[in-house]
């Protein structure tokens, strides 16, 4: 009656398809993609804690993408759940800190072809109602100021220090 669930055997008594060795690879990815999940959102978790980004301002949601034949690549959307300024200023860099660390964790594996995403949640607490005009658009941002703490050098008004702008008669 349970002959159904014995698997078959080989003339040698042995079982040959638990026998033969694996041909894809020993990732991570390629072994259990719920594991896999796991390792991507305590990368991101790890990469917030690390930055002092609170770990509660962004989550994660790991998609696998359609197969192609090639390797499987990952759609990993980051999901904010308060806004700051700074997440998207720095976005490319927490980006390549998480594709890092999946390097890191999976060496096996390219990670460079899996694609992120951010998804903003609705009650995130973006400040903004409406789209600024045209002309915001073309402004230049402003680089940020680097300014060092005034010396005693920059107190000092000696005009032996002053350069000329009006050149002297040459003599």
């Amino acid at each position: 009656m349970f002959e159904m669930f014995r698997s078959s055997r080989s003339a040698s008594g042995r079982n040959t398809q638990a026998d033969a060795p694996s041909t894809t690879g020993s990732s991570i990815q390629s072994q259990n993609p719920v594991n896999y999940r796991d390792l991507v959102r305590m990368l991101l978790r790890d990469t917030l804690r690390l930055n002092g980004i609170p770990i509660d301002w962004v989550s994660c949601e790991v998609i696998p993408r359609p197969y192609t034949g090639q390797v499987q690549t990952l759609q990993i959307n980051l999901i904010v759940h308060t806004w700051h300024e700074g997440l998207l200023r720095y976005a490319p860099l927490l980006k390549q800190q998480v594709l890092q660390g999946l390097q890191h964790f999976d060496p096996a594996n390219n990670h460079s072809n899996h694609v992120m995403g951010w998804v903003f949640a609705p009650n995130c607490g973006f400040p903004h109602t409406r789209m600024p005009g045209p002309a915001y658009w073309r402004v230049s941002s402003s680089a940020s100021k680097f300014d060092l703490p005034p010396s005693t050098q920059d107190q000092v008004h000696d005009e032996q220090d002053h350069i000329p702008t009006v050149p002297s008669p040459l003599r």
